[in-house]
């Protein structure tokens, strides 16, 4: 890998060799990419299955976002295929471009839109339900499920999840209690006795996105 000369305004470009890793699934970064040339692979882990999805980031297209914005860990890794210039830059930058440019932020509002319905479509399809819960009770619930069922892997996954985004949630203390009989081989198929309060979200206003015009953001 190396390191090119800076851009603009903290905005660096970064060359890297084929099968460098940007970044791994877990690790902490408040950096955002885009992809100047080359091909980028995300690895990450699918919720419902625990499959091993592969996803590759288009030219032009930024990857890394959700987890910077939000401050969280990155949900994939980041795996360059044949040599791969990347523009990498900080959160004031990424406001400086999208203020400064409404095409990218309708690109990615269609994106994060298209994902958060395709997310909520999956997780009420693991739970055999039709009703719009609240993100957390629906993210706990997955882990219930897969627990109860003795799937501990994929329920250790969506506890780890909870965990990291709801650090206080309501469920937080009972998320813990699962990892850890997990981790220690104690977990047990079977009726918990948990019973989960149904919370429904309350629900925006309608508003069609179009379609998916770029798959590459974490």
């Amino acid at each position: 890998m190396t390191s090119g000369s800076p851009k603009t305004s903290g905005i660096i470009t970064r060359v890297y060799k084929s099968g460098s890793i940007i970044y791994f699934a877990g690790d902490r970064s408040e950096n955002i990419y885009i992809l100047k040339s080359g091909h980028v692979v995300l690895t990450s882990t699918k919720l419902d299955t625990g499959a091993e999805v592969k996803e590759e980031v288009r030219k032009g297209e930024f990857f890394g976002v959700k987890s910077a914005l939000g401050k969280y860990p990155r949900e994939e890794t980041a795996q360059t295929v044949g040599e791969t210039v990347v523009l990498i830059m900080g959160l004031a930058d990424f406001e400086r471009l999208i203020l400064r440019n409404v095409d990218v932020v309708r690109k990615m509002l269609r994106v994060f839109s298209n994902q958060l319905r395709r997310i909520g479509k999956m997780v009420r399809s693991v739970l055999g339900e039709g009703e719009n819960l609240n993100p957390d009770v629906e993210l706990f619930r997955i882990g219930e499920h897969y627990y109860k069922a003795g799937v501990f892997q994929q329920s250790q996954y969506a506890f780890k999840k909870y965990m990291e985004y709801y650090p206080d949630g309501e469920y937080a203390s009972v998320a813990m209690e699962r990892i850890r009989a997990i981790d220690s081989g104690i977990a047990e198929p079977g009726d918990t006795g948990f019973t989960i309060e149904t919370k429904t979200a309350s629900k925006p206003a309608a508003a069609e996105a179009g379609p998916d015009s770029g798959s590459g953001m974490d």
